[in-house]
């Protein structure tokens, strides 16, 4: 990976970004956000759209964070990547909102953390792609006195789109303007996937005596998939390339 130049770097986190950011998970979100889905009140995937922006804040957090600690650098801690997300990218689409340490918070601990455990929001949460709901977070009074909190989960994501769109733009001028910033995202990207390689090696060799290989004569992969699939053996492990086209 050290023999890499810097634009063989550049190289790599512009695959990275335009096929699996800006590809696989933008292209899902725009579907997710079809106004036709808006009126359903079974069937709208709301939680889908809300679980897939905070899995992608995640990751870019975690990606594009300056913060060299181990929250960030060595767990990756999903709190802390996606305040990082916040604070630096949807903060520059929306101040009042994403700025606010309470705000970040809320979505996390209240809505994050219940999508991703249990499919929905925690007690007393909910999420709406309603649009006369035009608030980010909106909070309502229980009868008992009580409080909920509801998210706006197509704002939410309309903002995320918006905010890739600034780091798009941001990956496609770092090399002259913050190089650093480009080797910190690819340094990030390439331990990530040598991390997973490092710790499932075992489980791969369980999988190869277990599951056939479906290659046709040239050993490429016979099937679509509706997210890549990244070959470690040679992109990373030999040379540190991250190839992520199909």
């Amino acid at each position: 990976m050290e023999h890499m130049s810097l634009e063989q770097k550049e190289t790599q986190v512009k695959s990275y970004f335009q096929n699996v950011i800006m590809g696989y998970l933008a292209c899902d979100i725009h579907t997710l956000l079809n106004s036709e889905l808006d009126a359903k009140r079974e069937g709208g995937c709301t939680a889908p759209l809300a679980m897939t922006v905070f899995s992608a804040m995640n990751q870019l957090g975690y990606l594009t964070s300056r913060k060299n600690t181990d929250e960030i650098v060595k767990e990756a801690r999903t709190e802390e990547c996606i305040k990082e997300f916040c604070n630096d990218w949807m903060k520059r689409v929306d101040p009042e909102n994403y700025r606010k340490s309470t705000i970040q918070e809320i979505m996390v601990s209240f809505f994050r953390h219940g999508l991703a455990h249990q499919f929905i929001s925690i007690a007393l949460s909910g999420i709406t792609r309603d649009p006369k709901q035009g608030a980010l977070i909106s909070v309502y009074t229980n009868h008992d006195g009580s409080k909920s909190y509801v998210l706006q989960a197509k704002l939410l994501a309309q903002d995320f789109i918006k905010a890739l769109d600034l780091l798009d733009k941001k990956i496609h001028t770092a090399k002259e303007n913050d190089p650093d910033f480009l080797l910190r995202f690819y340094q990030r990207l390439y331990e990530q996937r040598q991390k997973h390689l490092n710790n499932n090696q075992s489980l791969f060799q369980k999988a190869d005596r277990n599951f056939p290989t479906m290659a046709n004569k040239l050993g490429t992969y016979t099937t679509k998939t509706s997210t890549p699939i990244i070959s470690g053996e040679v992109s990373i492990t030999k040379d540190g390339s991250l190839d992520f086209s199909e």
